[in-house]
């Protein structure tokens, strides 16, 4: 049996982390995706499903497979629009896609989901009005969906000011905090993350109250199952990521920042799409025989 995590900063009992475990007095109140510590597989893709769909999600699906086969990352992520496809159709595509391992919810206005379908590599975005309605959804091939980077950017600040005194009790939260600050300023694209690890870091309660108060937390929220279960959440600075992991029974067993890119957790790789590429051709090929 899977347990769940409440997905709040406060106000329930919380495995121990920087971010998870924090006592800060000033909870947005921002509800994260539960986690699930037990691994979930990838769903199977089934070929009968094909046969309930008409010539247009085959075709649809056809362009899909080319551009997934000849997608590189770097190139300007290929979209797919729904609004050749009727009710049915898309329900239909719904079922073929299935769900992937990585979920991810921006809180712009209006709102954006994106879910990884079974195929790695392939998202399932959509536009969600304040009312719950659905304003525009579309298929786009890429590591991650474009809106999620363009998104960490404008919810964030570009610098970190570290408070000049630390509260008493304070143990590691100053150096920790100037630590962001300089890995911010140095960061360039291309470069790997810097990772600062907390899992085994002498930290008080203060310690974990002032780095998650001067942080701060976008509204971005994310779960990946494909490390285990991985929880993904953006601070209030630009390119400053929590990523905590746990095991089966729940507890956070890896509590990390990253400094830099969108974390490697919620990415696909260069492989996949290739691979996803296939799996597709052969759901369309067991149709057309």
């Amino acid at each position: 049996m899977s347990t769940r995590q409440p997905g709040h900063w406060q106000g329930e009992a919380q495995p121990v982390g920087v971010f998870l475990g924090s006592a800060a007095g000033d909870d947005d109140g921002l509800r994260l995706l539960d986690i699930h510590s037990s691994e979930s597989p990838r769903q199977a893709l089934d070929p009968d499903l094909i046969a309930r769909a008409g010539e247009g999600v085959c075709a649809f699906l056809d362009r899909v497979r080319s551009a997934l086969a000849g997608h590189r990352d770097g190139d300007a992520p290929p979209r797919f629009g729904f609004e050749a496809l009727d009710d049915a159709d898309r329900r239909v595509l719904a079922e073929i896609l299935g769900e992937g391992e990585v979920t991810i919810g921006l809180g712009l206005d209006p709102r954006f989901e994106a879910r990884e379908s079974v195929l790695p590599g392939l998202w399932r975005v959509r536009i969600v009005e304040p009312d719950g309605s659905v304003a525009q959804e579309w298929l786009e091939i890429g590591d991650v969906p474009r809106v999620v980077r363009a998104g960490a950017q404008a919810m964030t600040r570009p610098e970190l000011v570290v408070p000049e005194h630390a509260p008493e009790g304070a143990m590691n939260a100053m150096p920790v905090l100037g630590e962001v600050a300089e890995r911010m300023r140095q960061w360039r694209p291309g470069r790997p993350n810097h990772v600062i690890n907390f899992t085994l870091m002498p930290m008080t309660p203060v310690d974990t109250t002032l780095i998650a108060r001067v942080l701060g937390r976008a509204a971005f929220d994310s779960q990946s199952r494909g490390f285990g279960s991985c929880k993904v959440h953006l601070t209030a600075h630009r390119g400053v990521w929590g990523v905590q992991y746990f095991n089966g029974m729940g507890k956070v067993i890896l509590d990390t920042l990253e400094i830099g890119e969108v974390p490697v957790a919620l990415l696909a790789a260069q492989d996949d799409y290739a691979e996803s590429a296939v799996r597709l051709g052969d759901i369309l090929e067991a149709y057309r025989r």
